[in-house]
């Protein structure tokens, strides 16, 4: 219903545009979610002096800054020559996931001290029906949000909200642990306020720190060096090459990208070289599945003595 609203051609799926605009429709909406609960949840954690609903508001907040970093990811993209949108796109991709995360494990480990210290030092904390009932809002309004991020994330493939999306999911996983926790605080008059917010700390800094090494080996860069062999091979063959160099592949995920200077006799005339070009770019797209972006240095063959 949101993507049919907010997102121009929303069907599209395979436009960068309309990619650009799913992540900030997303961004956008994350934003007013996340603000909505870390300003309840914060008012509702100072008011019972709970250090675990306290964490857990910062926790809205931290997403309220991944869904920032979100908008920003997407904008960036957006602002590349065409000719390098698609790779760009993904790069930035896996940049915003890599912040998201290092955010996350930040704020883990500030409420773990937090958390480790209410367990040496108990305080008394006030649990009523206004603490029932926003933390079931919160519940509520998770749910809604999850359902949205991975509607989003599926429809145009996307690394980042698909991090958003679980990330969303934890939360909810977070929101249930909560009130069933403060039920039982509740039925049974104990404190276990400092024990929880350090299970809800460790789960934090474990999903982040997961997030972060995963994202960093997607994002490194490998040269195939296999696959240039065969593709030099296949390109100096050709009639119309006399040499090549800088042949360099890069992979995002499943995606590769290639670059290359070719050498073309200066003599040879300019629309047969735009449409040879062309030629080349979709054997090797077919043949090897790599986007080809080739750049070409006229010489003459004069030089060859």
């Amino acid at each position: 219903m949101l993507k049919k609203l907010f997102i121009k051609d929303y069907l599209n799926t395979n436009d960068i545009k309309v990619k650009i605009r799913y992540g900030l429709t997303a961004g956008i909406f994350g934003i007013i979610v996340n603000l909505f609960l870390g300003t309840i949840k914060l008012l509702l954690g100072l008011f019972t002096n709970s250090i675990t609903i306290i964490a857990d508001a910062f926790n809205n907040v931290t997403d309220m800054t991944s869904s920032i970093l979100t908008i920003i990811g997407f904008k960036l993209s957006s602002k590349k020559s065409s000719q390098y949108n698609q790779k760009n796109y993904m790069k930035y991709e896996y940049l915003s996931s890599i912040l998201i995360s290092i955010l996350m494990l930040t704020l883990g480990i500030i409420f773990l001290f937090k958390s480790i210290n209410k367990i040496i030092n108990p305080e008394d904390i006030i649990i009523n029906l206004i603490t029932f009932t926003i933390l079931l809002i919160s519940l509520i309004v998770k749910s809604i949000q999850y359902i949205v991020l991975k509607d989003f994330a599926q429809s145009i493939n996307s690394k980042t909200l698909k991090t958003n999306s679980l990330e969303t999911k934890n939360d909810i996983i977070t929101n249930i642990s909560i009130l069933i926790s403060m039920i039982i605080m509740k039925i049974l008059n104990i404190n276990i306020d400092g024990y929880l917010g350090l299970i809800v700390s460790l789960f934090i800094i474990y999903i982040s720190s997961t997030n972060i090494k995963k994202e960093v080996q997607d994002l490194v860069i490998k040269n195939k060096n296999e696959k240039n062999n065969e593709m030099r091979i296949k390109l100096l063959s050709d009639e119309y090459i006399n040499g090549l160099h800088n042949l360099i592949i890069h992979t995002y995920k499943n995606n590769n990208y290639m670059t290359i200077h070719i050498e073309i006799d200066d003599k040879t005339e300019f629309s047969n070289i735009l449409k040879y070009l062309d030629k080349i770019e979709k054997e090797i797209e077919q043949q090897y599945s790599v986007n080809l972006t080739i750049h070409i240095n006229p010489i003459s063959k004069l030089n060859n003595f």
